[in-house]
């Protein structure tokens, strides 16, 4: 499997964890982002520059915390975060999966 198929099936579980997945957004972007998304993308993984920077920005959003926490850093900026931030971040992974399957499929 090359790397923009892997990436596109860990976005595109991300996404149905966002909507299947029982709890409040931000219980269930947590839950996206552990057991999918941030398994998605190694470096030079062979995607444009464009979502590369999108992913990293993403990463980079949840780990904004950097004390240590009992569940870990993602969970203490997960459970910082307002509900609002928590949709913001949860549209982005789906307007990311969106992104890499067009992209992985040629279409602009």
């Amino acid at each position: 499997m090359s790397y923009p198929d892997y990436a596109s099936e860990k976005f595109g579980a991300g996404v149905l964890t966002l909507a299947e997945a029982p709890g409040r957004i931000k219980e269930r972007l947590l839950d996206a982002y552990l057991s999918q998304v941030m398994r998605a993308h190694p470096p030079d993984a062979g995607l444009s520059a464009e979502i590369t920077k999108r992913i990293n920005d993403l990463d980079a959003r949840m780990t904004r915390v950097s004390e240590p926490a009992p569940n870990g850093t993602i969970a203490a900026t997960v459970d910082a975060m307002t509900e609002e931030e928590a949709s913001e971040l949860a549209r982005e992974i789906v307007e990311l999966s969106w992104a890499i399957d067009h992209e992985r499929h040629g279409v602009r």
